[in-house]
């Protein structure tokens, strides 16, 4: 091998980790970009429901309401997300 090619192969050698984090990392963006608009049964059923009602009820003001069984916390998160002009589903996806 060339003296360039050496030093390549004995950098990705080095930073091999890295090099997969990387593209584990790109392909996981690569799939949610891809089924970003994919419904899943708990969205239909529970979670966007479950969004509109929080929505319907004022947001953050519906806080003193519980909603589904969501604990207080993701509560709160899902009714900052109702005042975002953002597909619901999206915030759902984004967030854990």
């Amino acid at each position: 091998m060339k003296n360039v090619e050496q030093e390549v192969k004995s950098w990705i050698e080095k930073k091999i980790i890295y090099i997969a984090f990387i593209a584990i990392f790109l392909l996981g963006i690569a799939v949610r970009i891809m089924l970003r608009k994919f419904v899943s049964r708990d969205a239909q059923i529970f979670l966007l429901p479950w969004y509109e009602e929080i929505k319907s009820n004022g947001g953050i003001s519906s806080l003193g309401k519980q909603v589904g069984n969501y604990n207080l916390l993701y509560q709160f998160f899902i009714a900052i997300f109702t005042y975002l002009p953002v597909n619901p589903l999206y915030l759902y996806k984004i967030f854990p």
